[in-house]
């Protein structure tokens, strides 16, 4: 990596006209081993044409500089070489689906306003509502499809912790024939590829009338201290991703990209789950059809299990198949099993 650089630096110095050239090599030299790799969900159909989007390969890179001066230059040989192990040494594969690119550029701007002070004031006016026993009455479980699991007694629960440790609710781990048949029903999902128009209805209902209760769940299991902003950046950041979303079904019915609608693991970060695990990792990908499975997490799993409760209830109400949507109650051991039986399609 520290040759490939040293190599850029005096190609840079050298060959004006391949400075877009060298700025790509820069960028996967420093990346290095933790090279941000194309996701599984957004692989190319084919390689497009245009520059901006050619810089996607070596090849591609290559074609750019495709001049005598260039290619037939000393000071390039060393270049291009430099080039050719720098991507064997890291496995680079394309930096992104749309990355850069005009189209991508243009869906940032023209943010909704956000009602922050309503926000806050209903947060609060959960909280103090808030029932303690309803995490005990209503214990976390394996949902399948929409289809809560009841295998064993009530007695079998293990209790939930919040984030100092103290109990807060209960847990259903799932059972050895449940856990066969969430791997089962995820495998064999077929359904369409385009659920945009019930998704973000969902999503609208969630993040306006329930957003008080996603707020005060995180407060009440996380001890979250500023779930409004939380909210606040999700409305504003779904907005944009929500136009990328556009982009990408658009051109796969071009037959520009091929989207990989294996299930979607979504493992979550307690902090930050209304942001990232329930708009961005959940809706965006129930959006394009590609079913998802929750995890459960060791500790403060009960927001996020209360998020995929009322997920579920929009999804009825606004004809979203409840099929795209699992929730697995379970120990990491039989988390990493499933992983290893969904295989690395699935991201």
């Amino acid at each position: 990596r520290r040759a490939a650089k040293r190599v850029l630096r005096r190609a840079v110095g050298q060959l004006e006209n391949v400075q877009f050239y060298c700025q790509a090599l820069s960028d996967r030299c420093k990346l290095g081993a933790d090279v941000v790799r194309q996701p599984a969900s957004f692989r190319p159909a084919a390689t497009r044409t245009q520059a901006n989007d050619s810089c996607r390969d070596q090849g591609a890179l290559e074609s750019l500089c495709a001049t005598p001066r260039a290619l037939h230059s000393k000071a390039m040989q060393p270049f291009l070489r430099a080039l050719r192990r720098t991507r064997a040494a890291t496995h680079l594969s394309a930096r992104g689906y749309n990355f850069g690119a005009p189209a991508y550029a243009a869906a940032f701007g023209d943010l909704p306003a956000v009602d922050a002070t309503r926000l806050r004031a209903d947060a609060i006016a959960y909280v103090e509502a808030f029932d303690e026993s309803a995490w005990y009455d209503d214990p976390v479980a394996t949902v399948i499809g929409g289809r809560e699991k009841h295998e064993r007694a009530a007695t079998s629960t293990t209790p939930t912790t919040d984030n100092f440790g103290q109990r807060n609710g209960a847990m259903r781990l799932a059972t050895g024939p449940e856990a066969k048949e969430l791997a089962e029903h995820l495998t064999q999902w077929a359904g369409a590829k385009d659920y945009r128009e019930g998704v973000r209805a969902c999503e609208r209902a969630l993040f306006s009338e329930k957003a008080a209760a996603l707020i005060g769940n995180q407060v009440k299991d996380f001890g979250k201290q500023d779930g409004v902003t939380e909210i606040e950046e999700s409305l504003e950041a779904s907005e944009v991703e929500r136009r990328l979303v556009d982009q990408l079904l658009a051109d796969e019915a071009a037959g520009v990209v091929e989207v990989n609608r294996a299930p979607v693991l979504v493992a979550c970060v307690s902090n930050f789950s209304n942001f990232l695990d329930l708009s961005r990792k959940t809706l965006r990908h129930l959006e394009v059809g590609a079913p998802v499975v929750v995890l459960s997490r060791s500790h403060t799993t009960q927001h996020c299990y209360r998020w995929v409760q009322m997920l579920f209830d929009q999804m009825a109400e606004h004809g979203v198949p409840a099929g795209l949507l699992s929730y697995y109650a379970a120990d990491l051991e039989d988390q990493v099993e499933l992983m290893r039986t969904l295989g690395p399609d699935s991201p």
